[in-house]
């Protein structure tokens, strides 16, 4: 099997982001409150449940901030002012295809 053809058949899948919420739960060991990560929807709990991230299993994460909705409604109000009052972007609409 030459490279290029291992290189597609190992290709690697791209997962979802799973949202996590931080809240203050109880440990059932020691009875201490402790801060935890739970998924923050259902869809979030069937992703991990489905990539086998089980309870006491040890994970490896990068973690980071949600994105501010507000800067994707200023990007989108940028862009339809752009498609009015500028002639390169005629025609164009504010919804990204």
């Amino acid at each position: 099997m030459s490279t290029s053809a291992l290189a597609k058949s190992k290709k690697k899948l791209r997962t979802r982001d799973v949202n996590l919420k931080v809240r203050k739960q109880e440990d059932p060991d020691t009875g201490q409150l402790i801060g935890a990560l739970v998924p923050a929807h259902a869809v979030d709990q069937r992703s991990l449940r489905e990539r086998k991230f089980v309870t006491g299993r040890l994970l490896l994460a990068i973690l980071r901030l949600e994105r501010n909705p507000m800067f994707y409604r200023n990007a989108h109000l940028l862009s339809g002012w752009l498609a009015d009052n500028v002639e390169l972007f005629s025609g164009l609409s504010q919804l990204m295809r």
